[in-house]
């Protein structure tokens, strides 16, 4: 997918980056073991569990606009919370 979002000249060969698998035996019960894993594991995909949250604010930034209210640009920023030094809290609470 990468390469079609991409020139040709920007995009390098995968073979440069990605080899075949090296052939390589495996012991048969490690394979019976892998697969009861992957069956455990494997289910059924439902797209209506995930959420666009960049989506929904988009969204929700247009219809703002559309009503005519004005749209912050910038983010609110936080107030800072209050700093507290750590020499300071140790003595206090060896003090105390």
């Amino acid at each position: 997918m990468g390469t079609t979002l991409r020139y040709p000249y920007e995009t390098r060969d995968a073979k440069e980056y990605f080899d075949d698998p090296p052939n390589v035996k495996v012991e048969p019960d490690m394979l019976k073991l892998a697969g009861r894993i992957f069956q455990s594991k494997a289910t059924d995909f439902d797209p209506s569990q995930f959420v666009d949250h960049y989506e929904e604010a988009l969204i929700e930034m247009l219809k703002k606009k559309q009503a005519g209210m004005p749209v912050p640009r910038q983010r609110p920023v936080s107030r800072p919370q209050i700093a507290v030094k750590l020499m300071d809290a140790l003595r206090r609470k060896r003090c105390q």
